[in-house]
């Protein structure tokens, strides 16, 4: 770990999310990551979502 690594990790406080400066940037980030998520649940197949039901299903006990 370097020196501004240790500074970072020093002056962090739990529960704050200190990757953003702004919250305009933290927006920005925000609407490019739900953009991204409906374009690949788009793209779903009937058999993917079933597949996956079946799997959460079997991993459940």
């Amino acid at each position: 770990m370097n020196e501004n690594n240790n500074t970072e990790l020093e002056n962090a406080e739990y529960g704050v999310d200190s990757r953003y400066t702004s919250t305009k940037e933290k927006k920005a980030d925000t609407l490019a990551l739900l953009k991204a998520r409906l374009e690949r649940m788009t793209k779903v197949t009937d058999e993917h979502i079933t597949r996956a039901k079946l799997m959460q299903l079997r991993l459940k006990d």
